[in-house]
């Protein structure tokens, strides 16, 4: 996997196909899942690998909402956001709740997305050293 991987996880198939259009347009390596048993299934079965990719989740989902599915993201250290057509402020506070690294309200456009993941990539990245020299701090 590289840095430029997005995962999309969302059961609206329009969504899903057009976003990845959009985002394979602006240079992304993108895919995506209906389920989110099954992308959860896929990322954590090497999360380390994944961990420099970057997640989109749709909040309400069939069999595991995205929060839940964030909060199991959140363990396996891979980076997520939310794109949901909710943006009620209990909402926004579980997703923060859960480490989203951002949150934004369908519909949107490829100029909301782009910034809003590159921000995300470079927050994961930060995180991703930080936890790397408390590892070493505490080796030491």
């Amino acid at each position: 996997m590289n840095a430029r991987t997005i995962y999309i996880v969302d059961d609206n198939n329009e969504f899903r196909q057009s976003t990845r259009w959009w985002l394979e347009g602006a240079g992304y390596d993108v895919v995506d899942f209906a389920d989110p048993t099954v992308a959860l299934r896929s990322l954590t079965a090497d999360g380390a690998a994944h961990a420099q990719a970057c997640v989109l989740l749709d909040v309400r989902m069939p069999g595991m909402s995205g929060i839940e599915l964030g909060g199991k993201l959140r363990e396996q250290a891979i980076p997520f956001l939310f794109l949901s057509a909710y943006g009620d402020q209990e909402i926004v506070r579980q997703a923060a709740d859960e480490g989203a690294l951002g949150y934004l309200v369908k519909p949107l456009d490829i100029q909301q997305i782009v910034p809003s993941i590159e921000a995300a990539l470079t927050r994961a990245a930060e995180i991703r050293k930080l936890r790397e020299s408390e590892a070493q701090l505490n080796a030491a």
